[in-house]
């Protein structure tokens, strides 16, 4: 009896010994009488968003790993402000915003801004108007746009008059007026000035 499970433990240790011997350095899916081809595992670099992994290897014949990769959590966005940009009268702006400064992605998408459009204040003479912008150095000269049925610009106060008949020899054409400025000026019912001389009817 005794030497039956002497024999026993001596085949079992024989297995043992057998198992061990033929394993890629102990190590599990190992292929029989080799030692271990290491391959390197490239890290992977993590990014803003994605995980990355730390160097690691592995057996090219029995793939079994000897130097397990660990994962890199990913950094996080790095955010940067994008300043706002005012509007002007004729150019859009812009609302405040931010991106990456890693990766450059869009965190805050700045919005546009309408252009603000002139504010126009308008002085004239005989000939045409000038648009003044009170926001901005925007000037614009043009001639006057005269409605027919009026007599007035249509963009500003200017209006034409035109007197009553006068005696033979005195001036019978058509004048302007400019606010309290008059190239014709009424004086009284028969009375006009016209460019600063006096003319009776």
């Amino acid at each position: 009896m005794r030497s039956k499970l002497t024999r026993t433990l001596s085949v079992i240790i024989i297995l043992l010994l057998i198992t061990a011997l033929s394993s890629c350095n102990k190590t599990p899916n190992a292929i029989e009488g080799h030692s271990h081809v290491i391959v390197v595992d490239k890290a992977v670099e993590a990014t803003c968003t994605e995980t990355g992994l730390t160097e690691g290897s592995h057996c090219s014949e029995c793939n079994a790993v000897l130097v397990e990769q660990s994962i890199v959590p990913a950094r996080g966005h790095s955010a940067e402000e994008d300043k706002a940009v005012e509007a002007t009268c004729t150019e859009t702006g812009l609302t405040e915003g931010s991106h990456c400064s890693e990766c450059n992605a869009v965190l805050v998408e700045q919005r546009i801004v309408p252009a603000k459009g002139h504010s126009l204040e308008y002085t004239f003479n005989v000939d045409s108007h000038i648009a003044h912008c009170l926001k901005c150095d925007y000037e614009l000269i043009e001639k006057h746009n005269i409605d027919p049925t009026t007599n007035k610009c249509q963009n500003c106060d200017f209006e034409i008059i035109t007197p009553p008949p006068f005696h033979t020899g005195y001036i019978t054409s058509e004048y302007t007026t400019i606010e309290t400025e008059h190239f014709i000026c009424k004086i009284d019912a028969d009375s006009y000035v016209i460019d600063n001389l006096e003319y009776c009817l």
